[in-house]
């Protein structure tokens, strides 16, 4: 399946219900919501998303962590501790079903971490944190990927977004925290699972930020990843954190968008904080400097 147009990201509607985001959306014409970061469970999910697909012209995709588990836990696809693992698979089954309930292009996951991380780790310094042996990781991630590429078949796809290496997290003058975070490391992944459903979520903050910290330009990275990208998180920085700024006419990757294959797409507006006003004029901005083929 594809699907096409632009999205709001719920982490750009943080601190609101899922309920007030959908009436805020709506009231200004943008009916496109990607359901990933909420504060917490909500009740009587599946009705309040039917309702809003079915009545009132919603669509829909599914990223990482949702729908939102009661105990909270990081999502981690290269697991290798069996009842940790065990609660990934259920929550990605559990959105992958979701997602196709939703009709939804596809169910979007973030790459594994070779650290065991508990959710108030994320974002910050996890060099201390205990490891799992970066090979056992990488084959956790391949096997969780086909697990996941079976139950989606040919119902949507699976797609992997990469990850942010601050400097913090550079290791030994490499990544080898996050695998997932550079291109070859992305383009390897999707070679190991070898699956025709299976492709990747570009997350442009986070490449402009892991480019940055490995001395490397964003734009050639860009590039090679473009032809197997089936998504885009869009938001800036100033290359040094991934502060999830909003975009503007100077943002780097617009010279690039034409480069992309925007028809079989989804851009996904990521910026956080912003004023519903500014909701509208960044996706006017996208809808302008992105082209749709």
């Amino acid at each position: 399946m594809t699907n096409s147009g632009v999205y709001i990201s719920t982490a750009a509607l943080r601190g609101r219900s899922l309920a007030d985001m959908l009436d805020l959306l709506e009231a200004r014409g943008l009916k496109r919501l990607e359901l990933g970061l909420l504060e917490g469970p909500v009740d009587g999910l599946g009705a309040l998303l039917r309702e809003a697909r079915e009545k009132r012209g919603f669509e829909f995709i599914i990223h990482n962590y949702f729908p939102p588990p009661a105990r909270p836990f990081v999502l981690n696809p290269a697991s290798i501790d069996p009842d940790h693992r065990a609660r990934c698979l259920d929550l990605c089954r559990t959105a992958i079903d979701l997602s196709a309930r939703l009709d939804a292009p596809f169910y979007s996951i973030h790459a594994g971490f070779t650290v065991r991380a508990e959710p108030g780790d994320l974002g910050g310094d996890l060099s201390r944190l205990p490891r799992i042996p970066r090979g056992l990781a990488e084959t956790a991630m391949v096997e969780t990927l086909r697990r996941l590429s079976d139950q989606a078949g040919d119902r949507l796809d699976i797609l992997v977004e990469n990850h942010v290496l601050i400097p913090a997290n550079r290791v030994d003058g490499g990544n080898e925290l996050l695998p997932g975070a550079l291109p070859d490391e992305l383009l390897g992944l999707l070679e190991a699972v070898d699956r025709e459903n299976v492709g990747l979520l570009i997350d442009l903050g986070h490449l402009k930020v892991t480019a940055a910290t490995m001395g490397q330009a964003p734009e050639a990275w860009f590039e090679r990843l473009a032809p197997l990208t089936r998504a885009w998180h869009l938001h800036d920085n100033d290359g040094t954190a991934d502060t999830h700024g909003p975009l503007d006419e100077a943002a780097w990757f617009w010279p690039l968008a034409g480069k992309a294959p925007a028809e079989k797409t989804a851009l996904i507006i990521e910026a956080a904080g912003l004023s519903p006003e500014n909701l509208v004029r960044q996706t006017e901005l996208v809808e302008r400097r992105w082209p749709r083929k």
